[in-house]
């Protein structure tokens, strides 16, 4: 994805969207959340997450709110030039509420 790509995809989908939104720590973004609707009946799974595996301090924050960790997704993502791993949280609406 080229730099004109990233600022359309940014204009044209993020910023619109109702339901993903930039995390900011003193007015710099430092993450990004979303929520989708999904359209397949026969899932049970209703919302996961995927965290950079360095990040330590998200996973502990989905931990304590009550979601699992799934497993890792090795060489996932280009973050910030650097090819990363990225670790998989799930909550089912099957889960014990926490």
């Amino acid at each position: 994805m080229c730099y004109e790509d990233a600022i359309n995809f940014i204009n044209t989908i993020v910023i619109p969207h109702p339901w993903f939104k930039a995390i900011c720590l003193n007015g710099q973004p430092i993450g990004a959340i979303s929520v989708t609707k999904n359209s397949d009946n026969n899932k049970c799974r209703g919302l996961e997450a995927i965290v950079d595996a360095e990040n330590v301090g998200s996973q502990r924050v989905l931990e304590k709110v009550g979601f699992q960790r799934e497993g890792v997704l090795r060489m996932y993502m280009i973050l910030k030039g650097k090819t990363r791993d990225l670790v998989m949280f799930s909550l089912l609406s099957s889960d014990p509420k926490s």
